[in-house]
């Protein structure tokens, strides 16, 4: 992802997993596929990564295509430049 949270690669896993082209998914942001009772938690997660390049676990739901839920487990690492500043 980037620094919005726009999907910038893709692998087939994701794909199968939430039933969504590669194509579509590269047009999504995370926040698009988060449960919305599961998204401020991770937002507010996202935000401090992208502050301390902290890595963080988070468990939450997908919504696939469709509109079912579906479990995930995301291991989430900020890129981080020389200067400790998040790059994607």
């Amino acid at each position: 992802m980037d620094l919005a949270g726009r999907f910038t690669l893709v692998n087939e896993r994701q794909v199968a997993l939430t039933g969504y082209a590669r194509a579509e998914l590269l047009s999504m942001q995370l926040q698009d596929l988060a449960h919305h009772d599961d998204w401020p938690a991770v937002a507010q997660l996202l935000d401090a990564a992208r502050s301390t390049c902290a890595p963080f676990d988070v468990e939450l739901r997908y919504l696939r295509k469709g509109g079912s839920p579906v479990w995930v487990h995301a291991s989430v690492s900020a890129q981080c430049d020389a200067n400790g500043a998040a790059q994607g």
